[in-house]
């Protein structure tokens, strides 16, 4: 027996064998070495960790069944929760109504808008009658493009040809058919941009010349010195001689004129401070408006408001420098044009009153 226990120690694990040495033994009593089994003491310890494990895995069970035993309460709460506001919102949207009055209703809607659409049509073709080729009076015809085309159409329409070398031939929405003239059309473009740019030189008189100006004339022309530079007119303070004290009123303007525009063709003199003065006043000499000549009179443009000689001298280099008729053009160079019109203050006549623009028909 002590050589089967010796054997079967022999074969147990490095940590049992501690274990066993570790236990208390009588070499003298060969029952208590008969009585003891590492074997069995191995089983022992395997039990109890197999329910230690057995235990952790009961109690992680028991926590994971509370956790959903709890979403499962949430759950329930929402549902009921999202039934009930369902059940409000479907008392809510609860309404009455007569589907009688609901056609009644729409049938005058539709009746109201068919008779403003019919209204409009017939004042767009009594407009466009005004605007047509036909028509002479070109102030009417005017007018009547005014009220029915934007000039930032222009820029819009749709471009279908040149025709006999002097007008464009364009369509807008598909429906109407205008005929552009090429030469007025870039003349006016030509003519605002001159306006508005233009310095003319001016020529120092021998001896500066008095101005006949009220108080009034006189502090508008104080007030708007940069215009009169513009347009060639110098002015400067004079004090009266000792005789025009005595024979003059002490009313009398101060200012004098000591240069005039210079131009080949155009003589200048102190009538043109007047009449420049009066525009900016809006006096005597002031232009009815729309009319090209008249571009740079109203206070919010940014044109210079320029005097009727000078505005004719730049009406003529203006149209001196525009396309010519009979000039062919590219499709290209033609919506540049119809581009140009759409930046105008006043593109509907050339600045000698031709138009720029007619109605020919609707398709």
């Amino acid at each position: 027996s002590v050589e089967n226990t010796v054997t079967k120690f022999q074969s147990l694990p490095e940590t049992y064998k501690e274990r066993a040495v570790a236990l208390p033994s009588d070499s003298d009593d060969d029952a208590k070495d008969e009585d003891f089994d590492p074997f069995a003491m191995k089983s022992t310890l395997a039990g109890k960790n197999a329910s230690k494990k057995r235990k952790a895995i009961e109690e992680a069970a028991a926590t994971e069944a509370e956790e959903n035993e709890i979403e499962i309460d949430t759950d329930g709460e929402k549902e009921n929760n999202f039934e009930r506001r369902s059940s409000q919102q479907r008392e809510a949207l609860k309404v009455q109504f007569n589907i009688d009055a609901v056609r009644a209703k729409r049938f005058k809607r539709e009746k109201r808008l068919a008779l403003e659409r019919e209204k409009k049509a017939s004042v767009d073709a009594e407009l466009l009658k005004e605007a047509s080729l036909h028509n002479q009076d070109n102030a009417a015809a005017t007018n009547a493009l005014i009220r029915r085309f934007d000039k930032s159409e222009f820029a819009k329409v749709r471009v279908v040809g040149q025709f006999n070398l002097g007008f464009i031939i364009v369509v807008r929405d598909k429906t109407d058919v205008f005929i552009v003239d090429q030469h007025a059309s870039d003349e006016i473009y030509n003519f605002e941009r001159l306006q508005k740019m233009t310095t003319l030189n001016k020529q120092p008189l021998i001896q500066p010349q008095r101005l006949e100006l009220s108080p009034a004339e006189e502090q508008i022309a104080r007030s708007n010195e940069k215009t009169f530079l513009m347009n060639g007119f110098g002015l400067c303070d004079m004090a009266p001689s000792l005789e025009e004290e005595k024979n003059t009123p002490s009313s009398t303007s101060r200012l004098a004129l000591t240069a005039v525009p210079f131009s080949k063709d155009t003589v200048f003199d102190a009538s043109d401070v007047h009449e420049l003065v009066s525009m900016l006043d809006e006096g005597e000499y002031a232009i009815p408006a729309r009319s090209q000549l008249s571009v740079g009179l109203n206070s919010t443009s940014k044109t210079v408001v320029r005097p009727s000689k000078v505005r004719n001298m730049l009406a003529m280099r203006a149209c001196r420098s525009s396309i010519m008729i009979g000039t062919p053009l590219t499709k290209h160079r033609m919506k540049k044009i119809l581009a140009n019109l759409s930046t105008l203050e006043a593109p509907w006549n050339c600045p000698h009153g031709r138009p720029t623009m007619r109605h020919g028909c609707r398709l």
